[in-house]
């Protein structure tokens, strides 16, 4: 059980990061995503989320105070209050909850900015590919195209960059906003590029025969794309 006023009356520091960060591990997804977190009910989410705010706060309140994987455990918590607001939202359709992803998720880029934190920022990159993508689940589509901008302006990572313009591109067809410079250059860095024209076509077929002609012809010269793979779009 969870309560808050034991906490905030509670002056034993060293015992607060340690029940805070036992929270942490609890629901942390592991197998599934997003795991544990999304079976529990408000009355339980809501604390979670307090106290684990209270725990960043704690932390970078005072961070020369602490050690270094103590500080990798707060920017870790931020992940997972920005993963508890997605979760709230799924419960309650309210769109602060958005908000306050979206928000945790730019403190998580600030703060590791601020401290010099990259080894912590490139490790949430995944955290934030994972919510972004539960996101464009729920068809908050402009909150995940945010997150999935923040990855591909950061990540050092090949995979997660072809991935993260690959949900991109799938977010702007949902949105019908495919017919600009954004989609084209997403698309052109994108995982599994073939695909996403066959969506863009089932989904949202472009206006203009002649966008599906230039994102082909830069895609001919750009990867292994055969004529016959560009035969089966010539009807359209």
């Amino acid at each position: 059980s969870i309560n808050r006023a034991f906490f905030q009356k509670n002056k034993n520091t060293k015992e607060f990061i340690r029940i805070s960060d036992h929270i942490r591990h609890i629901i942390s997804p592991s197998k599934t995503y997003p795991g544990i977190i999304s079976q529990l009910p408000l009355d339980l989410l809501d604390p979670i989320i307090e106290i684990l705010a209270d725990f960043r706060e704690l932390i970078f309140s005072n961070i020369h105070s602490f050690q270094q994987k103590q500080i990798s455990c707060a920017v870790d918590s931020m992940n997972l209050i920005a993963l508890a607001n997605a979760v709230r939202y799924t419960l309650v359709k309210r769109s602060d909850d958005l908000h306050n992803v979206i928000k945790e998720i730019d403190n998580i880029v600030s703060v590791c900015r601020d401290y010099s934190l990259k080894e912590d920022l490139m490790c949430s990159l995944s955290a934030i590919y994972n919510i972004a993508s539960y996101l464009m689940k729920l068809k908050a589509y402009d909150h995940s195209i945010h997150l999935f901008q923040i990855i591909i302006q950061l990540s050092n990572s090949k995979d997660i960059l072809l991935k993260a313009n690959k949900q991109l591109c799938q977010c702007l067809i949902a949105m019908k906003r495919t017919d600009n410079e954004e989609f084209l250059i997403s698309l052109l860095q994108a995982k599994d590029q073939l695909s996403i024209l066959y969506n863009l076509i089932a989904i949202n077929p472009p206006m203009n025969p002649n966008q599906l002609t230039e994102i082909l012809a830069k895609l001919s010269k750009q990867t292994k794309i055969t004529n016959e793979d560009i035969r089966q779009f010539l009807p359209f």
